[in-house]
């Protein structure tokens, strides 16, 4: 068995902090999940910083990690945020 991980690990339906994983979309370069949040936002997370536990919300925490990956979350809905 090789120590090396496959190209892709289907994550969908695992949780990393506030996120859901819902399905795999994408097959350009960037691989995006997409992810609900516990606020009710749905967005397109890469899978890279998935995988990593990176990315643990939809930036609605303001943790710093968001500063670091932010710029690749799409947000696909605000959860109805004002």
């Amino acid at each position: 068995m090789s120590k090396y991980l496959p190209l892709r690990i289907d994550i969908s339906g695992q949780r990393r902090g506030k996120l859901l994983i819902g399905e795999h979309i994408g097959e350009s370069v960037m691989k995006f999940y997409r992810c609900t949040c516990d606020c009710g936002a749905v967005v397109d997370v890469p899978d890279t910083p998935l995988w990593q536990g990176a990315v643990r919300s939809c930036g609605c925490d303001g943790e710093p990690y968001h500063k670091a990956f932010g710029h690749y979350i799409r947000r696909v809905n605000d959860g109805g945020a004002a």
